[in-house]
């Protein structure tokens, strides 16, 4: 009886062991899985940039792309929004924000269409860079949203002929080495893996 006793103490120790483990070496490995969602694009010109609807970092880092020479024009894209108060629809606040930080209102393109899902938004893209004549394209996306982004836009555009290519925009408090810190960089991470699994079984 003593022997069967002491087993699930054995067992026991050993997952408090192993949970102990976990947590004093958490910095060498809760990084990588941030950094895993990570991906980025070498950086070359191209002819429109287009910040994914979502965060006001892509619209600020789209806009210091193309003051730099990166692209001819501005795209923004349209989201479905609800902020009382505010009459304005998505992309027009992205083209205002655009201008105010140096994008010229000419070379500003609003999507007419109201998008839901970076899916939505990558045919969307596609729809306005053929009628527009665009044949390149760079998108900014947040780090986090890089790889799944990356992952749609590829599929989208693979047959289209044209180039695409993505950048991660810089975000405020939000890097692999500090993302389990803060419920905004604990939800954004984790949503994005659950999305990267519904993909996978076939949801957009």
């Amino acid at each position: 009886m003593l022997i069967h006793s002491s087993r699930p103490v054995r067992v026991l120790l050993i997952l408090f062991a192993l949970v102990l483990g976990l947590w004093l070496s958490h910095r060498w490995w809760l990084p990588g899985i941030a950094a895993w969602l990570e991906v980025s694009d070498p950086l070359a010109a191209a002819e429109v940039v287009v910040p994914l609807g979502g965060g006001k970092e892509r619209v600020l880092y789209a806009a210091r792309l193309y003051r730099e020479g990166y692209a001819r024009w501005f795209l923004a894209t349209d989201m479905p929004l609800d902020v009382p108060g505010i009459r304005e629809r998505y992309a027009e606040l992205v083209a205002r924000e655009a201008i105010w930080q140096g994008v010229p209102a000419s070379a500003i393109v609003l999507s007419e269409r109201t998008v839901k899902t970076t899916q939505a938004e990558a045919v969307e893209i596609l729809r306005l860079a053929q009628a527009r004549g665009w044949r390149s394209v760079l998108v900014v996306t947040s780090p986090y949203h890089t790889r799944r982004a990356r992952w749609v836009l590829t599929e989208v555009f693979r047959k289209s002929g044209l180039q695409v290519r993505v950048q991660p925009s810089p975000e405020e408090g939000y890097s692999p080495e500090n993302w389990w810190q803060s419920s905004e960089g604990l939800r954004n991470t984790w949503t994005e893996y659950l999305k990267l699994g519904l993909r996978l079984l076939g949801y957009e």
